[in-house]
């Protein structure tokens, strides 16, 4: 943990390697391993070694939660959710799975699931403004403006920064 704290990734990964050799079993260097990657940025790694660990143990919320992520960064969204769905069930700490369970929604198109979704992460994150941006700009996009006010001036109302898809969707469904 120590040298993935430093950055030196290529000590801590050759700690991991070590770890799995002694212990295959124990689901925890893949946790680390899986950290490591998502440190560096590098998805295809994050779904390796997360799918390594959960063949070890299927209901770790951490491993499902950071290969459903690498599966949306990967434009994999379909494989994704599956993943949202089982660190949710386990009890995972992220507060974020609703949002990124809309986010699968809506790259999959579907815009009922996704406003759901992100309705849900409002509720769960009220101080996150993701989910009311991203649900008010989808539901413009699909000239959806009773809804799409409602997600917007929540967003707007909460000191959300108005992006140029927030802008864009605000000149579409003015209030």
């Amino acid at each position: 943990m120590m040298s993935r704290q430093l950055k030196e990734y290529d000590k801590a990964l050759a700690f991991t390697q070590a770890m799995q050799a002694i212990n295959p079993k124990d689901v925890r260097s893949y946790r680390i391993e899986t950290a490591i990657h998502v440190d560096r940025d590098d998805s295809q790694a994050v779904i390796r070694s997360a799918s390594q660990g959960l063949a070890q143990a299927p209901s770790d919320p951490n491993l499902h939660y950071l290969i459903s992520l690498a599966y949306i960064f990967t434009e994999q969204s379909d494989l994704a959710l599956n993943h949202l769905k089982q660190a949710k069930e386990n009890r995972s700490f992220a507060k974020d799975i609703s949002l990124w369970e809309g986010i699968v929604h809506e790259k999959m198109g579907d815009v009922d699931l996704a406003v759901l979704s992100y309705e849900r992460a409002t509720q769960e994150m009220p101080k996150d403004l993701r989910a009311w941006a991203r649900g008010g700009v989808l539901l413009a996009e699909k000239n959806r403006c009773k809804e799409a006010r409602r997600f917007l001036s929540n967003a707007i109302g909460r000191g959300a920064p108005i992006d140029p898809q927030m802008k864009k969707a605000l000149q579409q469904c003015p209030q």
